[in-house]
C-alpha cells in the first residue's frame, strides 16, 4: 500500500515514529494528492477554465451571418448565437464578426459489397466550408466534415433511406456545434 511506503519514508528521513492512525493516513493522502497536483500544474497542465483570462469571454457584440437563410445549418447557428445575447445584424460595423457559411455537401460511397455485387455498406460524408472575418480583415477559411457508415438493408428500403436522412440531420447538427465552438474562440 502506498501509505505504508510513505510512512516508512517519513520514518526513515525524520526518525520520528508515526503511528499509522486514521489522521496520519488522511494527512499523507492529502500530501500525496497535493504533490501530484502541483507537479501536474508545474509541467503545464491546466484544468479547463483556469490560467486563461479570456476563457468564456465573447469578444464580439454583433455578428453578421451570410448564407442560405432557409438552410438548417443557418437556422441552428442563428438560434445558438442569438441565445447567448449577441446581436445579429444585416450590415456590419467595424467590430462586427462576419460568418460566411458555405453549402454543406454530402457524398455517399460504397464501402463493401456482397457476393452478388450488391452494396452492403455505405460511407456518408459531409463537408462544409465556412469563413470568419471582420470588416477590415481577410477571411479565415475553415472546414468542418464528418463521416458516418450505414448499412444497406435491401429488404427494408424505406428504413435505409430514413436512416440516411437522420444521419444527414445529425451531421448538420454536429457541423453547427463545430462552427459555434469556433465562433466562441474568435478574437
Amino acid at each position: 500500500m502506498l501509505w505504508v511506503s510513505c510512512y516508512r519514508y517519513v520514518h526513515r528521513i525524520t526518525g520520528v515514529h508515526l503511528l499509522p492512525d486514521m489522521n496520519t493516513v488522511k494527512i499523507i493522502k492529502l500530501l500525496i494528492i497535493s504533490v501530484l497536483l502541483l507537479s501536474l500544474n508545474g509541467c503545464g497542465l491546466h484544468l479547463r477554465g483556469y490560467g486563461n483570462d479570456d476563457a468564456g469571454r465573447i469578444h464580439y457584440k454583433s455578428v453578421q451571418i451570410i448564407g442560405s437563410v432557409g438552410s438548417p445549418l443557418y437556422q441552428i447557428l442563428y438560434t445558438k448565437i442569438n441565445a447567448i445575447g449577441i446581436k445579429i445584424v444585416d450590415k456590419p460595423d467595424d467590430d462586427t464578426l462576419i460568418l460566411i457559411l458555405g453549402a454543406t455537401k454530402f457524398s455517399q460511397k460504397t464501402v463493401s459489397v456482397d457476393s452478388r455485387s450488391q452494396d452492403v455498406e455505405y460511407s456518408l460524408s459531409s463537408k462544409t466550408v465556412y469563413y470568419f472575418k471582420t470588416k477590415n480583415s481577410k477571411p479565415q477559411k475553415k472546414f468542418s466534415g464528418f463521416t458516418r457508415s450505414l448499412l444497406n438493408k435491401t429488404d427494408e428500403i424505406v428504413a435505409s433511406s430514413h436512416e440516411g436522412v437522420m444521419l444527414q440531420e445529425e451531421m448538420i447538427q454536429q457541423t453547427a456545434d463545430d462552427i459555434y465552438i469556433q465562433f466562441l474562440r474568435q478574437k
